[in-house]
């Protein structure tokens, strides 16, 4: 399930590192355990939310981002009673606050999930980071220009699929060759990440494409990574 908040944004100006206040947002609108656990990872808790980047144009110079009109966030996520606590927090407050600055929040609508069959088309509305951690702690990032995107791509959804369901995920699942690709560098608490920008087909059941809406595509993404929209059907 996801929602979508319309922001009156009138030329606010925020940091490239967004997300993380994003993000803070979020966890302040969790009843106290539910955040506690979330923040802490504590043992067994399925950390499964995403958002987007905010939606709408924009300009930027060396201290950060300007949104001049307004604007859109979408966030995601499998838990119905999370994305329920952060609906009636804004019914209650009218606003989201981001760094100082209080936003109105114009309008919010929910969309529930469907069930989509086959190969579905995406687009990405943040991008996604795939990497490995070696022992120094350096990332290796990839490319989904990389001959193994795929199976990479796809071990990190069933990791998603075997927390949510308990079980392995045994059904297919086919990336196809993505395209209009961009690459995005991106910060989250200090830390620069490598990411991509796209669009794919992806066929698999739906119960693996509610996921991939739910949760995103690639790691990070509580930290706003990998978030997607469904474009349409088939393969282009």
């Amino acid at each position: 399930m996801r929602i979508c908040l319309k922001l009156q944004m009138n030329g606010t100006h925020l940091p490239y590192d967004y997300r993380r206040g994003i993000q803070a947002f979020i966890y302040s609108a969790m009843d106290p355990e539910t955040g506690r656990l979330l923040h802490d990872g504590g043992q067994g808790v399925i950390k499964l939310f995403t958002f987007s980047r905010i939606l709408g144009p924009c300009t930027s110079d060396a201290s950060g981002i300007t949104f001049p009109k307004d604007a859109s966030l979408w966030i995601a996520s499998p838990s119905v009673s999370l994305l329920k606590q952060i609906y009636a927090m804004i019914e209650m407050t009218h606003h989201i606050e981001l760094f100082g600055n209080f936003i109105p929040v114009t309008e919010m609508h929910a969309e529930e999930n469907r069930e989509y069959r086959g190969t579905v088309r995406y687009q990405t509305l943040s991008p996604v980071t795939m990497y490995t951690t070696g022992e120094n702690g350096y990332h290796t990032y990839y490319s989904p220009d990389d001959a193994d995107y795929r199976e990479r791509l796809r071990m990190n959804i069933a990791r998603k699929y075997e927390q949510l369901t308990g079980a392995p995920m045994e059904e297919y699942f086919n990336f196809y060759r993505p395209e209009q690709i961009r690459k995005r560098v991106c910060t989250f608490k200090g830390f620069r990440y490598t990411a991509y920008d796209f669009t794919c087909s992806i066929d698999t059941v739906p119960l693996v494409h509610n996921i991939i809406l739910d949760c995103g595509l690639g790691a990070r993404n509580p930290a706003g990574f990998g978030m997607v929209r469904r474009l349409g059907s088939g393969k282009q």
